[in-house]
Formats: C-alpha cells, sequence, structure tokens
C-alpha cells in the first residue's frame, strides 16, 4: 500500500497559530524532537552545499537546502464532565469513537498520535483507558459501561498511534470508548477550560513538541474558578445550586440578556486579576502563548467543545439527552468568537458528525509547503514547472545510516518510493493561505518512520513578485 506523507515539522517557514501572523521566518529542527536531521541554511545565505554554480561560474542559482519529517506528533486530550447527570454525554461520546478512529486511520499521513482522557476537575489528573471493573466506585450505572468497555486492559495512561506500526483498528475503538466512560462521581462544578489549560501548560510527559488539540465535552454552563477560593460552589452538594452559583460567578444578565463578564465576589464588574472565573481574555492569551509555544507552520492549537449551545442568552436547560438536562455553556460560546475554539451542540443523538471533523484536522492538517518561492522553469508552458531533486535520510534499525534518492513519481515510481509537485489550485489550503507556490507530497511503500527526513531542494525564484504573489 503506498503512503503519501505531509509534514507536520521540521525547518519550514513558520506563519505562528492560531490565527495566522504575516510575521514569516525560518526554524531550525529542535522544536520537532524526533527526527535528527541537517541544520539549514537561510535562504539568502546559503551554505556550500544549498547553492549551485553556472557554467561560467560567475551566475550562482540558489537551491533549497530544508529538511522535512513526514511523521506528525499530535497530542489529543478528551476533557470530559464527570459530575453528577454526565453519563450520557459519555455514552454518546463512546458510540462516536468508531467513526473517529475510521477516519484517523484512514490518512495517508503516518503522524504519531497520542490520545489522553482527563476529567473537567482541575485536581484530576489524565486517567488511563482500562475495563470499567478496575475502577467501579466512579460508575453509577456499572452494567452501562462494562457494555462499553469490558475486555479492555493495561494501564497505560494514553492510547497511542505510533508512526510506522500498523495499528489494531478494534482494540483502539475499545480502549477510546472505554476512556470516554469517567464515571459520574465527579464535583458539581465544571472546570474544563480551567482543566485543559492546566493539562496543556503542565510537564506531563504525554505533552512534546506537537500538534495539541482538545475536545471538550459538557453539559454543564463551564465553571472555570480564576483562582481556588474564588467559587465555593464545589462545596455545593445540591448540582442546581451550584450551577446557579457558576451564573452568578461569571454572568450578567438584563433586558437585552445574558452575557460572560468578569465579576468579583460581589457580582460587580472588575478585572482579570479579581475575576471570580477564568476570564476568557486570559484564556485567549493562553491559546497564543501555547501557539508560539510550540514551532512549527500550520494551525497547531485545535481546540472543540462539545457542549449546550446558548439560546438568546437564556440560563435555562437548552433540550435534554436520557433525560438529562444539559444547561447552555454560555461562557465556551463567547469564547468562541474570539479564538480558536470551535462550540457544536451536544443536544444531537449522533456524535459522529462533531468527531469526524476533528480527527479530519488531525489527518490532514500537514502539509509539506515547500517553505520558499520557486522558479518557474518553463514559463511558456501552463503552470509552474519546477526543477527539484528529493531524497530521504534516516537510520535503521541496526543504527546504519541510509540515503535514497527519490525520482518524481510521474517519471519512475522506484521501489524506495517517489515524489510529486502539487501547485496551482491542487495546493493544500494551508500552502495556498502562506503564499508558498509549491507542495510536495511523497508517496512511500510503507508508513516511515520518526526519523526519516525528506530533503527536497529546488531551484528558488529570483522574482517573488511574479511568482510568489501572495507570499506572507
Amino acid at each position: 500500500m503506498v503512503q503519501a506523507a505531509g509534514i507536520a515539522c521540521g525547518t519550514v517557514l513558520a506563519v505562528f497559530g492560531p490565527v495566522r501572523a504575516s510575521m514569516v521566518v525560518l526554524l531550525g529542527l529542535s522544536a520537532c524532537g524526533k527526527a535528527d536531521v541537517k541544520a539549514v541554511e537561510l535562504e539568502y545565505i546559503p551554505g556550500d552545499d544549498c547553492l549551485v554554480l553556472g557554467e561560467d561560474d560567475d551566475e550562482i542559482t540558489l537551491r533549497s537546502c530544508l529538511a522535512l519529517t513526514p511523521a506528525a506528533p499530535a497530542d489529543v486530550a478528551f476533557v470530559i464532565d464527570d459530575g453528577p447527570g454526565s453519563l450520557p454525554l459519555q455514552r454518546r461520546l463512546a458510540d462516536a469513537m468508531p467513526a473517529f478512529v475510521d477516519r484517523i486511520l484512514a490518512s495517508s499521513l503516518p503522524y504519531d498520535l497520542r490520545i489522553a482522557f482527563e476529567s473537567a476537575d482541575v485536581e484530576s489528573t489524565l486517567r488511563p483507558p482500562q475495563a470499567c471493573h478496575a475502577h467501579p466506585e466512579d460508575f453509577s450505572d456499572l452494567a452501562q459501561c462494562e457494555a462499553v468497555c469490558d475486555k479492555v486492559d493495561g494501564d497505560a495512561r494514553w492510547v497511542e498511534i505510533r508512526a510506522g506500526e500498523t495499528a489494531d483498528r478494534e482494540r483502539l475503538v475499545e480502549a477510546l470508548r472505554c476512556g470516554a466512560m469517567l464515571g459520574d462521581a465527579g464535583p458539581n462544578v465544571a472546570e474544563p477550560l480551567r482543566s485543559t489549560i492546566n493539562t496543556w501548560f503542565s510537564d506531563d510527559p504525554f505533552l512534546r513538541p506537537a500538534i495539541r488539540s482538545a475536545v471538550i465535552v459538557t453539559g454543564e454552563p463551564e465553571c472555570s474558578r480564576n483562582r481556588p477560593q474564588s467559587l465555593a460552589g464545589r462545596e455545593i452538594e445540591d448540582p442546581d445550586a451550584a450551577r446557579e452559583r457558576c451564573y452568578a460567578a461569571g454572568t450578567l444578565c438584563d433586558d437585552l440578556g445574558c452575557r460572560p463578564a468578569n465579576l468579583d465576589h460581589l457580582g460587580q464588574e472588575t478585572t482579570d486579576e479579581e475575576a471570580r472565573l477564568l476570564p476568557l481574555e486570559v484564556v485567549t492569551d493562553k491559546l497564543d502563548a501555547l501557539a508560539l509555544q510550540i514551532f512549527t507552520y500550520v494551525d497547531l492549537v485545535h481546540l472543540t467543545a462539545i457542549a449546550a449551545l446558548p439560546v438568546a442568552g437564556n440560563t435555562d436547560s437548552v433540550c435534554e439527552i436520557d433525560g438529562t438536562p444539559l444547561y447552555p455553556a454560555l461562557r465556551l460560546a463567547v469564547l468562541a468568537e474570539q479564538s480558536p475554539l470551535d462550540v457544536v451542540s451536544a443536544c444531537e443523538a449522533d456524535w459522529t458528525q462533531h468527531l469526524v471533523p476533528i480527527a479530519e484536522k488531525l489527518a490532514d492538517s500537514f502539509p509539506m509547503c515547500m517553505p520558499a518561492c520557486v522558479a518557474d522553469e518553463d514559463e511558456d508552458t501552463p503552470g509552474l514547472q519546477v526543477e527539484c531533486e528529493v531524497h530521504t535520510e534516516r537510520v535503521d534499525d541496526q543504527g546504519r545510516f541510509r540515503r535514497v534518492e527519490l525520482p518524481r513519481c510521474d517519471e519512475d515510481r522506484g521501489s524506495a518510493g517517489c515524489w510529486r509537485p502539487v501547485t496551482g489550485d491542487d495546493r493544500h489550503p494551508i500552502c495556498a493561505e502562506i503564499g508558498v507556490n509549491l507542495e510536495i507530497t511523497v508517496e512511500l511503500p510503507e508508513p516511515p518512520a520518526l526519523n526519516l527526513a525528506v530533503f527536497p531542494r529546488c531551484t528558488l525564484s529570483q522574482d517573488k513578485s511574479a511568482d510568489c504573489p501572495d507570499l506572507r
């Protein structure tokens, strides 16, 4: 089976997310942490192996000298309500896991994926997916849980799909279905934003320099505290009373409806520091800071919330699933207007439509955009005609260095694989948005290992305004 590889991390032109800025820089590979490949020379100060002398030895043709890795690391955390009434949410998430897995495995991209589960309680830690009978005290409906995730064993704190290895689809589905069922013995106040941020900014070994995705699953209004002492709702035994305390701590309601606000302990609007709930501006700033921490050119912070969408600022329950009322996540909906957060409805009977797009983001967000403007070698022929050489380098299991030249796929489909240029409207939208004029795909006979590096060398344009008018 031929694998078409994209690119997630490497020495590339970087556009920092989550909202792409106009600042473009060349970055080294130290952030990848996986592929041990050679350094890269700046385009305007080429090294000896990055330039070619003309016949008269007085004309220098710039050649790119870039090291890319086609194995993309990604870390995904599901942050799930586990308080009273949360089992219907968990069951819907578990039921959508087969479609999520199928979309992940259908991708030709050979990424290294970790999936973890966390409750919406900031004091918890990543929970290992395991059979329900291993922790029956967490489940008020043990029989229902066992029907979902029995016969799953192991004590790993996350599920992993390793690049270059074949995943067991059925076992992966069962592990993720089991991981989704956290039980309903958690606190009455759900704090998904704070839990997500605490996880992302922790030193947990789960996290790597990688694409980071979080999927928040909640049926509550979102009550992340600004400080441990800023809300007493956690000690309120009645869920309805805790929910009312949460709204009172972070929501203003008037004739125009209800809206999130930074409120102090008296319910008056105040500063970020004195707000009882985590200010949404702080969350946005942290998402931007996280994007800048991880050096790669794609949008690397994916945040999705499956929650009850508010209706005209109303704080009453929006819908019921399996007899359990869901309350509007007003703060999450407003955050979605100012950040890369996507909020989709938890009221739907089938969550497959929510999880498949999340899997597609992971599977299709890593094109190998050539991080420079490539020269058109034949201006008389329509489209971009490029002159490139591509080879791969890796260290095999015996520690031996392997270097393989790849032919173009339209000329020779070599036994070790081949490469093909992708130009014009066929480029991935990310390449088009950055403004580079060439995307490279590499087709290999088997999924590449994480230590595989791809070295494309192309003649670069000397007239970028003509060849790459949209280059940022």
